[in-house]
């Protein structure tokens, strides 16, 4: 997926000028002023302080792996997934283990994935706003925002699940076994 005019108003409205951002896979942007540009580049250029990680090390991301512990310290004002999780095989403990490990505390996480029944054959892990509300509780997140909106207007099959997060302390993520309980209540894997 990508940074739609949506997901750019929510960064924008969450950025502060300082902000270290971490972005997780390489995105483009898909708004009208920006259609195409590659994200990392765009904001890069805007003079924030930036790394993008992403499997395949495309458009200016270091090579990582999201599904190993990349031992990230808790460095990121800012971490957003524009839709990346959701290509990601096996279990998604360790991806969202090392976006809340890179947060630091008062940091904002934002996700956007697929909504359940939507986008057909894009990845592997469908979403609920359910599963982002019960993992803020129990990580202990302040929930800023969750909804569902349509990327570029199809509401047909394009539906996402949005969400904004502030890790409001500095505590380690759930066990393994809690997460896989609300994985499997609230994502739908193919």
């Amino acid at each position: 997926m990508g940074i739609t005019t949506l997901s750019l108003n929510r960064i924008n409205k969450n950025l502060k000028p300082s902000f270290k951002i971490l972005m997780i896979g390489c995105q483009n942007l898909y708004n009208t002023e920006n259609y195409g540009q590659i994200a990392h580049n765009y904001f890069k250029d805007l003079g924030y302080d930036i790394r993008t990680i992403d499997i395949l090390g495309c458009q200016g991301s270091e090579k990582a792996d999201l599904r190993e512990d990349l031992e990230l310290e808790p460095i990121y004002d800012m971490i957003n997934d524009c839709g990346c999780k959701e290509h990601i095989d096996g279990s998604l403990y360790q991806p969202f283990k090392n976006i809340h490990e890179a947060c630091k505390s008062g940091g904002i996480m934002i996700h956007e994935n697929p909504r359940f029944n939507h986008w057909p054959e894009h990845g592997q892990h469908y979403f609920s706003m359910d599963f982002y509300i019960e993992l803020s509780k129990i990580c202990g997140y302040e929930l800023m925002e969750v909804c569902e909106e349509a990327a570029m207007s199809n509401y047909e099959t394009g539906m996402n699940v949005c969400v904004t997060l502030k890790k409001v302390k500095e505590n380690k993520f759930i066990t393994e076994i809690a997460f896989n309980k609300i994985y499997k209540k609230h994502i739908h894997a193919k």
